[in-house]
């Protein structure tokens, strides 16, 4: 018979040694626990699970529910992950439900009793179909669910946050964009209703539900992510976007700025894309509100950087960091030398991948403003701009750069001279 006073009651859920507790500061001053418990493959039912005690808790507002994943190892009839997941419930304090691996097709019922919860992240529940009701909801992050298709309406109405990744069917984003109106962030990302080009119902259905969705939320979202969506071609943003990112959408043409959408553009990120989608952005930006911009690489076969901020009229007066990612055959000297005029103010640099780079021009130690100069990758380049004793320049991170690394060595190196005044330097 089970003892509580002489047995842990968390030895039957997890090793000691897999229990993660600690105390979490918060912005207020407060203190909050999360609490992370690794369910083993030996828990498999509700009565070893409720000996946790986790509904006595009061104190956790952040609990983490991850399952070994030894999903190749149970057959179709082995897996108890619902029955252990409703013997592990939370006290009704609870404010963010994190799950993991979990191989139930229904979540916990106990979830519908968490009146404070208002953020839920699912991670590689492959088998989990359908979201219980959570009319509080504001942040939602599903990943790697593969089997997921139905969220009901009452989920969406409080949604600030949604974040999608990996999934196999448009239905979920469907539903948040028809009862979504308050977004301040939308992260999508891979699986096959964003990767799929072949089917022309997958690509423009897909198309046609995050622009449904962006007008929806055209006056508060702030933030739009778009990884790997392959299938997206024309997107129009409203007016509140902050921060715009995005990466390996290949067939992406055009992004336009809904009338005033780019007055608050902040963060700029455009990796892994057609050049003519720079083009079209570019155009459209208030460029005394970047503050961060990332570019690179492009795709197709391009020798030289696109760069469509040449005449004057582009400097962008407040872009205080700039990531640079070339390819293999990119020589993009020429570019480099028009830094300092495009951003006078300039404090963090990144140059990433200029393979066939051989040399960085002195203008950029003209960049009167700039405390970080990082260089990766670049394995031809092999001489660098001389900074005066007197520049700003506080950060030089060289990595992966052997050629350079070998003439930079201490007092011996030739390039040596130009950097051994600057107070780190990082290799």
């Amino acid at each position: 018979m089970f003892r509580q006073a002489r047995e842990d009651p968390w030895r039957q859920l997890l090793p000691a040694d897999h229990l993660n507790s600690y105390l979490l500061q918060t912005k207020s001053g407060s203190h909050a626990e999360i609490l992370t418990v690794h369910v083993r493959r030996n828990v498999s039912n509700i009565e070893e699970a409720r000996r946790a005690n986790l509904y006595v808790k009061s104190n956790i507002r952040h609990l983490v529910l991850s399952w070994e994943n030894n999903e190749d190892e149970r057959g179709d009839g082995e897996y108890k992950d619902e029955d252990v997941m409703n013997g592990l419930e939370a006290h009704p304090n609870l404010k963010e439900l994190t799950v993991e691996g979990f191989m139930g097709k229904n979540l916990a019922s106990w979830i519908t009793k968490m009146n404070n919860l208002v953020k839920i992240t699912l991670k590689d529940c492959n088998r989990c179909e359908v979201l219980p009701p959570l009319s509080r909801i504001e942040s939602l992050e599903i990943k790697n669910c593969l089997r997921l298709r139905k969220i009901p309406d009452s989920c969406c109405r409080a949604l600030k946050e949604v974040i999608i990744g990996n999934m196999e069917s448009t239905m979920i984003l469907e539903t948040i964009s028809k009862n979504a109106s308050s977004l301040t962030t939308l992260k999508l990302g891979g699986g096959k209703s964003c990767r799929s080009t072949s089917s022309s119902y997958y690509s423009s259905d897909m198309e046609s539900i995050i622009n449904v969705l962006l007008r929806s939320n055209s006056l508060s979202l702030s933030t739009l992510e778009l990884i790997e969506c392959k299938s997206v071609q024309r997107l129009t943003v409203g007016v509140s976007l902050e921060r715009l990112w995005v990466y390996d959408c290949p067939n992406l043409m055009s992004i336009k700025l809904d009338d005033e959408g780019s007055a608050g553009l902040k963060s700029l990120s455009v990796r892994k894309c057609s050049s003519s989608l720079l083009n079209t952005v570019s155009a459209q930006i208030q460029s005394s509100t970047l503050e961060r911009l990332k570019l690179g690489p492009f795709l197709g076969n391009i020798d030289e950087f696109p760069w469509p901020f040449s005449s004057s009229s582009n400097s962008f007066p407040n872009l205080d960091s700039l990531e640079l990612f070339g390819w293999d055959k990119v020589k993009s000297r020429p570019l480099f030398e028009q830094l300092q005029s495009t951003f006078p103010r300039l404090k963090e640099l990144i140059i990433n991948n200029f393979k066939q780079v051989k040399d960085l021009p002195d203008l950029i130690s003209r960049l009167l403003f700039l405390e970080k100069l990082i260089i990766l990758d670049c394995n031809n380049l092999d001489c660098l701009p001389k900074f005066e004793e007197s520049h700003r320049l506080q950060l030089l991170k060289i990595i992966r750069c052997p050629s350079l690394r070998e003439r930079c060595m201490k007092d011996s190196g030739p390039e040596w001279f130009k950097i051994k005044h600057i107070p780190i330097i990082k290799w």
